[in-house]
């Protein structure tokens, strides 16, 4: 851990983030809210030191998540004063793996990003 203080995680539009991932069974939704806050809490920027995070530029990130070959994941996030990281957005690679759409989900995460 980063610190002897667990980092916070936020959802700017958690109902938005759910929607996104409709696709995803109720467990499956629940295993990534599960790893992905675990992991940004307990491991902070220390999970940049794992392929389960990248830095994408201009403060935006991409966490990464697999639960099995049918289940893989972006969401991204940015930081948000001293230990917050404030998920932003989220798309389902699985259901489509192209490079334009993963270039349309980071854009669309930069705008939001704007707009906090």
């Amino acid at each position: 851990m980063d610190s002897e203080v667990a980092w916070k995680v936020e959802f700017v539009d958690f109902p938005k983030f759910r929607k996104i991932l409709k696709r995803l069974s109720t467990n499956e939704f629940l295993a990534l809210l599960s790893t992905l806050t675990t992991d940004l809490s307990d491991l902070g920027l220390s999970l940049f030191k794992s392929d389960k995070a990248k830095w994408l530029g201009n403060g935006l990130a991409e966490y990464r998540y697999r639960l099995d070959p049918n289940v893989l994941v972006r969401c991204f996030f940015v930081i948000q004063g001293e230990q917050i990281f404030l998920i932003l957005s989220a798309y389902d690679k699985k259901r489509d793996s192209t490079s334009k759409r993963q270039q349309r989900e980071i854009a669309l995460a930069r705008e939001i990003a704007k707009g906090i």
